[in-house]
């Protein structure tokens, strides 16, 4: 169902999370945004031996990972506008604006844990240290 959802933000589906707890409430420009940890759920292949003729038959394993969200809410339209999935539970939001673009930084635990989150269009942007040192943005999906 929720890859019918037109408010999930489709290049961060296989990040989705299950039994969310928001953690962060703050503004930023027009927005309201929501944030907290959730579990990511992934399957595994995994071999298992299924008889005494060591025939080898597929099996699947469950994964459960830590992982986080983001609900923006448009304050013009009073409605979540999108829902970006995270592959780590976000510690600080910060809004900032670069060349009249309006983005969000979310800080996760570490380091690589970061994004900085286009939020006056559709684009998924994300901050590495090596290119935060040269004061640009290396796209990590385009729409």
């Amino acid at each position: 169902l929720s890859l019918l959802d037109a408010t999930i933000e489709s290049s961060t589906i296989h990040d989705r999370t299950i039994n969310n707890t928001p953690t962060i409430c703050t503004s930023a420009f027009s927005y309201i945004i929501i944030a907290g940890k959730g579990t990511r759920k992934h399957r595994r292949r995994k071999e298992a031996v299924s008889n005494e003729e060591g025939e080898i038959k597929s099996a699947w394993e469950d994964i459960f990972l830590p992982g986080g969200f983001i609900s923006l809410i448009s304050t013009d339209y009073y409605t979540e506008t999108r829902t970006i999935f995270l592959p780590f539970e976000p510690k600080l939001i910060s809004p900032f604006r670069w060349k009249s673009t309006e983005l969000i930084l979310v800080m996760g635990e570490t380091d690589d844990n970061s994004r900085a989150i286009r939020i006056d269009s559709s684009s998924y942007l994300t901050v590495s240290e090596k290119s935060a040192t040269k004061n640009s943005f290396s796209r990590l999906h385009r729409p």
